[in-house]
């Protein structure tokens, strides 16, 4: 059969390492170039997704800079209104970052394309005075100002091709997000004074209360939402958990370890997580042994 050829929704000017879906419209990717001063930013994006008639396309309505580390893993949910208000839900992210796991909330708001072209305009005049008062730079300067005049002009040409689709299909108006970063908390630990821990997995359970993550330590750490209080700390595996999941029950968790050794284990009580239920290791991985 003919290969199929997949619709290319979005470009992206970074390595994506994480996707989350938080509407039926609405996705985030993450990612980034890391600690390494290489001008790519480390930062996660928001797309909403629409058919222009001919294909699916995704409109970048929202990119945030995450700061020095690159975006490996996330989860998002939506968290509905306490009040009885008729109001949009919100969005929370939890985003791992290196050894770090930041809980990231998402509000709905109306941007105008005018008030993005103004905003656009005074960031390109800041930038140019501050680039008067520069003489002479180190070459890993000029590097990081030359990735991040490219990224400039990405953003650019699409802030100007989403200015022309909103107004011959949907306006000058349209839907973004406000980020409001709410905490953020050390979930792996080292094992030795030379290793670098990094956080590999994480995932929120049905009800939203708990977030469930794991790492390079071989811990599996179960926090308490919405402030980040650990519940339960397991010891899961002697290397690092790569992957985990949790049932939509919230009493078993299967985690899986990719590295030398590969198994795969559930977590599971009365209460969720507490004790260690079963071991199971694929057929093919017994026979070798």
């Amino acid at each position: 059969m003919p290969m199929t050829t997949c619709e290319t929704v979005a470009n992206l000017n970074y390595p994506s390492y994480a996707i989350v879906s938080m509407t039926g419209r609405h996705i985030v990717v993450g990612g980034g170039g890391g600690a390494a001063k290489t001008g790519i930013m480390n930062q996660f994006d928001v797309f909403e997704l629409y058919h222009d008639g001919k294909q699916t396309v995704g409109e970048r309505v929202l990119s945030h800079d995450v700061g020095d580390y690159c975006i490996t893993n996330m989860a998002g949910w939506a968290e509905n209104p306490k009040s009885g208000k008729d109001e949009s839900p919100s969005f929370m992210l939890s985003v791992g970052l290196e050894e770090k796991c930041d809980l990231i909330k998402l509000t709905q708001t109306i941007k105008s394309m005018e008030t993005e072209e103004d905003s656009t305009e005074v960031q390109a005049k800041n930038e140019k005075g501050q680039h008067k008062a520069i003489r002479k730079r180190r070459g890993s300067e000029r590097n990081a100002e030359e990735g991040t005049t490219i990224a400039r002009e990405e953003t650019e040409k699409e802030r100007k091709r989403r200015k022309s689709v909103n107004t011959t299909l949907r306006g000058e108006k349209y839907f973004s997000f406000i980020v409001e970063k709410i905490s953020s908390t050390e979930t792996v630990s080292k094992k030795q004074a030379e290793e670098e821990p990094y956080q590999k997995c994480c995932r929120v359970s049905a009800d939203h209360k708990l977030l469930v993550t794991g790492g390079t330590d071989g811990h599996v750490r179960v926090w308490g939402l919405p402030g980040m209080t650990k519940v339960k700390d397991v010891k899961a595996h002697e290397k690092e958990v790569d992957d985990l999941d949790i049932k939509p029950d919230g009493k078993q968790q299967p985690l899986r370890r990719t590295a030398p050794g590969n198994h795969e284990e559930c977590l599971s009580s009365e209460t969720p997580f507490l004790r260690r239920r079963c071991l199971r290791t694929p057929s093919r991985l017994q026979r070798r042994e």
